[in-house]
């Protein structure tokens, strides 16, 4: 499974080739969610693992990369959360697909974790993919578009969550997601995913330009 090796941002876990604590983005303004770790770099096998699961709907790969997931779950800095939340699809593209690929790996995490699931998110409209968007056009797209469930609001008043998605790019999904549990009272918010995409050059360094540095190394 494609890895990085080096220095990652301690918030969303991005590579960071100039070094730091911290990302760019991650150093400009606080985030929704506390951290987010990812099972590794959406790259070769992995990568080709979840655009398998969504697009080819290989639903059956979902018990066996939810259980590789659920090796994050169970680390020490997110044991003890109250309930896994999966990021939500719109209700047109989840019947087209079949499934929720985002719940199905929670679900999956759940039944090796003990952790619950809970069904809090719901998406208020449409949005186009994310794929193949520019990173302010990722926000943009997703500002405002996620809100909790009535029947959830009282479960999640007081509670840590752990939001549960396939693929983080920016983390603009994420944010939207832990944004909307926050306004419904949840107390802290987390995030895993599958895997991390390291969005290329798009890389900046401490000064705000784009990095030079080659990028992060790879592992299998």
């Amino acid at each position: 499974m494609p890895r990085w090796q080096g220095l990652s941002c301690r918030v969303c876990g991005l590579a960071l080739p100039d070094g730091g604590a911290r990302c760019w983005d991650c150093r400009k303004r606080r985030r929704d969610f506390r951290f987010c770790r990812s099972l590794g770099l959406y790259a070769g096998s992995l990568k080709s693992a979840v655009r398998a699961l969504k697009y080819a709907r290989r639903e059956a790969l979902g018990p066996p990369l939810a259980r590789l997931l659920s090796a994050l779950a169970g680390r020490p800095e997110l044991r003890g959360a109250d309930a896994l939340v999966p990021v939500p699809l719109h209700f047109v593209r989840k019947h087209a697909r079949g499934f929720n690929q985002a719940e199905l790996l929670a679900r999956g995490v759940s039944a090796e974790t003990g952790t619950p699931v809970l069904d809090a998110l719901r998406r208020r409209r449409w949005t186009r993919p994310q794929a193949g968007l520019r990173r302010e056009a990722r926000r943009r797209n997703v500002a405002g578009v996620f809100e909790a469930r009535r029947s959830a609001e009282t479960l999640l008043k007081g509670r840590w969550v752990i939001l549960v998605d396939d693929v983080c790019t920016t983390g603009a999904t994420l944010e939207s997601c832990a944004r909307a549990l926050r306004a419904a009272g949840v107390r802290r918010v987390d995030a895993i995913t599958l895997a991390r995409d390291a969005f290329k050059a798009r890389l900046k360094s401490a000064g705000g330009r784009p990095s030079r540095r080659p990028a992060p190394r790879l592992s299998v």
